[in-house]
């Protein structure tokens, strides 16, 4: 009997000694629900000393919504089932949320039956903020790719973070004056985004001042702010007393805040909170804020660089274009661009229609190839025009100085088509002259009041290949309500695996639009052609001119 005694003392000191020192929170709930056992290590997990919780219920470190899980484990203990590495979320003291793996038993006596539950908990923070880390991030990875438009790269990084990392995201850009007051911020509670963005735009950051913002501009690296809502907590942050008074009624409680950087350029700075909420950021947060936000950082300079590239190629593409279309006495013009590509690329499709002696004249043209290069010639092409209209008014002569032009200018074998328009207005409703040179062109389509078309140009010699081309010349009467509609061999592409339009398709496509003015044709026109591509991508470029006499 005394043998039996000892054994089971012994036994009682090994469990006790496994409870002490295992590295797992064990804890138990008396018949009460009150904790009753708290080892050293749920002390260290969930932060607070065993006698600071022992006879207290478990609400200290459930949030509410944990609190009905919490009460459906404990009855399905106590229904005898044993429930195994339950993955759930506790509050440490510090205000942290952990994630802990469960196992809950019923605690039975031989004599008095059940006498409480007991709780194993495993800290799985870390595991399970590295899994969730990494989804998250390539979540936001995929999200921040989707876009190469700055502003909606900024709002995509802010909608990115809320309510899974932060009840408030705030981005804040430095202005070209260097305070910071252009913002883009989202939140989970209605109005607080667009309350603190307003509140930036009026009373900006200064970069040289206390606020977290303007520190972490400074130094490039991350900071932690915590007691938020402590007394003093927001002396430093608020830049009024609205500012003040909008942060205690948000509810602002901690913040992390980060250096968005790229390229070893600060690009702006991302701030995430907790608000409304007993919660604070622990160095895992840090860590996982700290990557997306290298990632968020190159996602905008990408976009950024994006945007200015493509401005630098749209300015540049308005720079061969008429800034605007002259008004004759007598015709009617509309012209349209339509690039098949990114705004990065510089098409070589161009048109310009200008006055020269004894009446107006009008080319479209295409040049060869895309970007700079393209861009050069097809300045060199449409200035050389205008040059040598000065001295001449033949369609063919100016193109045949243009293309020795070219020639000179070594133009490293690109070549461009055109088709040169002169028209002679007489005054009055009399018709006016038409006269044209195609180079290696698609020929205009004249179309008559009454519906009928006519093609007017033929192939001839490409310019910039040969010294002595040879041009299409051909001569018509623009009467009044006919059009004379050219274009660049990109509209008579439907995309791949199916035949061009040939002339007399596109003539037919055009006789369709007869009684149109200008604008309404081009627009119809469009329509018709990009039907026929049923939803195929265009691949080349389009310029259009209509010419309409009044």
């Amino acid at each position: 009997m005394a043998a039996t005694f000892d054994s089971n003392l012994q036994l009682q000191r090994r469990l006790a000694a496994i409870v002490e020192t295992t590295n797992d929170a064990i804890y138990s709930y008396g018949p009460d629900g009150r904790v009753n056992t708290w080892n050293p290590a749920a002390e260290r997990i969930f932060g607070w000393p065993a006698a600071a919780v022992i006879g207290r219920e478990p609400s200290f470190m459930l949030s509410p919504e944990r609190a009905a899980e919490e009460r459906e484990l404990i009855a399905r203990a106590i229904r005898a089932e044993r429930l195994h590495d339950v993955e759930t979320q506790r509050i440490r003291a510090d205000g942290a949320v952990i994630d802990v793996a469960l196992t809950v038993s019923p605690l039975l006596d031989p004599d008095a039956g059940l006498i409480g539950v007991s709780l194993i908990a495993r800290d799985v923070t870390l595991r399970k903020r590295q899994a969730d880390a990494q989804a998250f991030l390539a979540q936001a990875s995929a999200a921040l790719e989707t876009s190469l438009d700055p502003a909606r790269t900024l709002q995509t990084i802010a909608e990115l973070a809320v309510p899974l990392l932060a009840e408030l995201c705030v981005i804040d850009l430095p202005r070209p004056d260097g305070r910071l007051g252009d913002s883009v911020a989202a939140a989970t509670f209605p109005g607080v985004a667009e309350r603190l963005s307003e509140l930036r735009r009026r009373w900006p950051l200064d970069p040289r001042g206390s606020h977290p913002v303007a520190r972490v501009l400074r130094s490039g690296r991350a900071l932690v702010v915590p007691g938020l809502d402590q007394p003093g907590g927001l002396d430093d942050v608020a830049q009024s007393d609205e500012h003040r008074t909008f942060m205690v009624e948000a509810g602002y409680r901690c913040a992390v805040v980060l250096p968005l950087v790229a390229r070893r350029r600060t690009l702006g700075i991302l701030s995430l909170l907790h608000v409304r909420a007993d919660l604070r950021f622990d160095d895992a947060d840090v860590a996982l804020f700290e990557d997306l936000a290298a990632r968020a950082a190159q996602a905008y300079d990408n976009a950024r660089l994006y945007a200015e590239r493509s401005q630098v190629a749209r300015t540049l593409q308005r720079s061969l274009l008429p800034a605007e279309l002259p008004a004759p006495a007598g015709l009617e013009l509309a012209a349209r661009y339509r690039s098949a590509t990114s705004d990065l690329e510089v098409g070589g499709d161009f048109y310009d229609v200008f006055e020269t002696e004894g009446g107006w004249l009008a080319i479209l043209g295409d040049v060869c190839g895309k970007g700079p290069q393209a861009a050069a010639l097809t300045a060199l092409t449409r200035y050389t025009t205008r040059a040598a209209a000065l001295h001449t008014s033949e369609p063919g002569e100016i193109l045949g100085q243009l293309n020795e032009a070219m020639l000179r200018a070594g133009t490293d074998h690109r070549f461009a088509t055109a088709l040169l328009t002169r028209v002679e207005l007489d005054g009055g409703e009399a018709p006016a002259r038409v006269t044209c040179a195609t180079a290696g062109h698609p020929a205009g389509l004249l179309l008559r009041l009454d519906g009928a078309v006519e093609a007017l140009g033929g192939p001839g010699h490409p310019l910039g290949v040969r010294a002595a081309p040879r041009f299409h010349r051909a001569q018509a009467e623009l009467r009044a309500g006919d059009t004379l509609v050219l274009h660049t061999d990109g509209l008579m592409d439907l995309g791949p695996g199916t035949p061009p339009l040939g002339t007399a398709q596109l003539a037919e496509l055009v006789a369709a639009c007869a009684g149109l003015a200008p604008d309404a044709l081009l627009d119809e026109l469009e329509r018709r052609v990009a039907a026929l591509r049923a939803g195929a991508r265009q691949r080349d470029d389009i310029a259009l001119l209509a010419l309409r006499r009044a």
